[in-house]
């Protein structure tokens, strides 16, 4: 049976022994075919008969993998020497997939740290506001006597209530509670429950 392209490219792959952290699942997800195609290439400049040998030894061309000894015959090079520049070509493509993966996660460790601080960033936003006095909300004076006659000063507080607490407080009825939750929601909160 015919080897696919993707086929030829796994084995080169597992050709490169990447070993170390690219044995976790989701290094190898990272390890995409334009990172493996930039490894090729890279020793392609610069070692061309080392990508050759790799190019024939996985059939990367399109024609069948090769072994070491036809490949020697054809360069006109010792299996041995052919085998090392085989090995040269491997080694380089793990500096290049071992540089681009670093600067992958770089950016996800970089993206990572700027989304928790991002994330923290609106926690203590939530926390000032809640810990803020009930006047921010800029409720009708009704509603914001009715809540501090109760004894709720801070926004944390009345966000602390359901509708069925809030209706028990005195005086405070569909009209309040529709004012309060008008002001809590420009502010992102809701009541409890």
């Amino acid at each position: 049976m015919q080897k696919t392209r993707e086929q030829r490219w796994l084995e080169l792959l597992d050709g490169l022994e990447l070993g170390g952290f690219m044995d976790i699942s989701p290094f190898k997800i990272m390890l995409t075919p334009e990172i493996v195609c930039e490894a090729f290439d890279a020793i392609l400049v610069s070692h061309p008969r080392a990508a050759a040998i790799v190019q024939s030894y996985y059939g990367l061309r399109g024609e069948k993998p090769k072994i070491l000894e036809d490949i020697a015959s054809e360069l006109k090079r010792s299996r041995e020497r052919v085998r090392q520049l085989r090995k040269l070509g491997i080694r380089r493509m793990r500096l290049v997939i071992d540089d681009r993966l670093d600067g992958v996660l770089r950016n996800l460790t970089k993206q990572f740290h700027e989304e928790a601080v991002e994330q923290k960033r609106e926690q203590q936003e939530e926390q000032d506001i809640l810990s803020s006095p009930i006047e921010i909300l800029s409720l009708t004076i009704r509603t914001k006597n009715c809540l501090l006659n109760r004894g709720y000063h801070t926004v944390g507080e009345v966000t602390a209530l359901n509708e069925a607490g809030i209706k028990r407080i005195g005086g405070f009825g569909i009209g309040c509670l529709f004012d309060l939750k008008r002001q809590l929601d420009r502010f992102g909160l809701r009541l409890n429950g």
